[in-house]
């Protein structure tokens, strides 16, 4: 692995570490001044815009990395943007709807909440599309200082907010709010004529030339992201707004490594490694180097929580938060293997093995889904999901290791 590479790591892991540690203390504020139960509802909005904003680019961001740098991603880029706009006033039409027959799942006026996950949507969907671009081009220093951005936006507006009211409303909008301003400031880094000068009848042409998008990473992106999301929603359904709400905080706090380093690594490993396969076929060196260091930091993460989980929840963020820090322990096997497994699965869209990512995700959700609904107590379905999490990661791990090594290497072949 050249030097270059473990450079770029650092400068990028350096921003995220920064832009965490902004938002890890930005949500020990917040639990100080917002109940557990104003937690579950923010966080119930929060899996609905996450679950949006999936949705609303198509997944077509997955394939700037396969553009040439310069003038034709800048194109992509703005034809995926105005494709979320799209998709997000569409998904908040649908959300309104859908309250309408649940009002007590996320409690206040139908419209303003609809509106919020519209609003929401968007602006995460195009943060996305921004960040996406950015790693692809190799801005690597725009990408981490918006990313400190963002992070301190959507902590530190709400916690501002707190000063008018201490209500869930509040959260909701005071995260959309960061969420708008990120947008802005990358507008300041992105070519904003290259976004008018986007046809409406030009995307029907960008959408059907990146088609395998739409057939296969959306889908998988899509069940991932519901998979992922289902926990926070199933526990609101089943045991109510304030074990929704510790569930959060656990969530929260156990994938910082992952926010700290997975994210940097991920976006380094998939500029080098799609740098590797278009030059040589293969990316091996690349893949097991970052597989290497996200296995120590998990294997270390790991091991302080299982000791220590529930009296540093008590210690930092006070007796309320006691079951979060139990959840914790209960959730702890499936970060560990996300840490190592997350950053290195964006493996398949650079070798183009979209197929096994949408076959994986297509047996992962019922897996997930039979987990959190099958058993009665919050501790047996939490450590069911757990677990049937890790089992899947593992395959996951295996195939990439394999795709690695070129086109010709076959998930039973050597």
């Amino acid at each position: 692995m050249n030097r270059g590479y473990w450079v770029n790591v650092i400068q990028v892991s350096g921003g995220v570490v920064l832009g965490q540690l902004i938002g890890i203390v930005g949500f020990l504020l917040l639990t100080w001044v917002y109940r557990p139960s104003e937690f579950g509802v923010y966080a119930s909005w929060l899996s609905l815009v996450a679950i949006g904003s999936t949705l609303s680019t198509g997944a077509l961001e997955t394939s700037l990395v396969r553009d040439s740098d310069g003038g034709v991603r800048r194109n992509a880029a703005a034809k995926i943007v105005w494709t979320a706009l799209l998709g997000a006033a569409l998904f908040a039409a649908v959300c309104g709807l859908g309250l309408s027959r649940f009002p007590d799942f996320l409690p206040g006026s139908r419209a303003l909440v609809a509106i919020s996950i519209g609003v929401a949507v968007f602006s995460l969907a195009s943060n996305m599309v921004m960040q996406s671009w950015a790693a692809a081009e190799g801005l690597f220093r725009p990408l981490t200082l918006l990313r400190i951005a963002q992070s301190s936006l959507t902590m530190f507006v709400p916690l501002a907010l707190s000063a008018v009211g201490r209500t869930s409303s509040l959260l909701v909008w005071g995260h959309t709010l960061g969420l708008i301003v990120t947008l802005a400031l990358w507008l300041a880094v992105f070519p904003r004529a290259e976004l008018g000068s986007v046809r409406p009848g030009s995307l029907r042409g960008f959408w059907s030339e990146r088609i395998r998008c739409f057939i296969y990473v959306l889908p998988a992106l899509s069940i991932g992201t519901l998979a992922a999301n289902l926990p926070q929603l199933a526990v609101n359904w089943r045991f109510g707004v304030e074990a929704a709400g510790h569930l959060a905080l656990a969530q929260r706090v156990l994938g910082a490594p992952l926010s700290l380093i997975g994210i940097a690594v991920r976006d380094v490993f998939k500029r080098y490694a799609s740098v590797a396969f278009r030059d040589r076929g293969e990316c091996v060196r690349e893949y097991w180097s970052s597989f290497a260091v996200l296995a120590a930091v998990a294997v270390a993460f790991g091991l302080v929580m299982y000791a220590f989980s529930e009296p540093l929840f008590v210690l930092v963020f006070g007796e309320q938060w006691r079951f979060a820090g139990q959840m914790a322990r209960w959730l702890l096997p499936m970060f560990v293997m996300a840490i190592v497994a997350s950053p290195l699965t964006y493996l398949v869209y650079i070798v183009e093995r979209e197929e096994f990512d949408l076959y994986w995700q297509s047996v992962l959700l019922p897996v997930v889904g039979t987990s959190l609904i099958a058993f009665a107590g919050i501790e047996t379905t939490l450590k069911v999901f757990a677990f049937s999490y890790v089992a899947m990661y593992a395959v996951y791990v295996f195939a990439c290791a394999r795709f690695a090594r070129g086109h010709n290497a076959a998930l039973g072949t050597s």
